[in-house]
């Protein structure tokens, strides 16, 4: 359950950084991710015959693979504050 809301809220995010994109390459990158990740949402909830194959790859290598590239190539949408709180707190752990 968690995991699931977790990777709801960060398709939510890479769907929000894709309408910032920095370049064309990327809003094509994003886009694709997102339509590969919706795709497989969609497909594996409602043909379960498909959920072996499509599941893996589409709701596991690409979010990482969108994340990544939100990660390396995005500002934040957060505000500075947040993003030097949750610094502070992975810097403690």
């Amino acid at each position: 359950r968690v995991e699931g809301l977790f990777a709801k809220a960060l398709f939510m995010y890479g769907t929000a950084q894709t309408f910032y994109s920095p370049t064309h390459a990327l809003l094509f990158a994003n886009g694709a991710c997102f339509l590969a990740t919706a795709g497989a949402f969609f497909a594996t909830n409602t043909n379960k015959s498909l959920y072996d194959r499509w599941h893996p790859l589409g709701l596991h290598l690409v979010p990482g693979l969108w994340a990544t590239l939100v990660a390396l190539n995005h500002t934040s949408l957060l505000p500075p504050a947040v993003v030097a709180e949750i610094v502070h707190v992975s810097a403690s752990l």
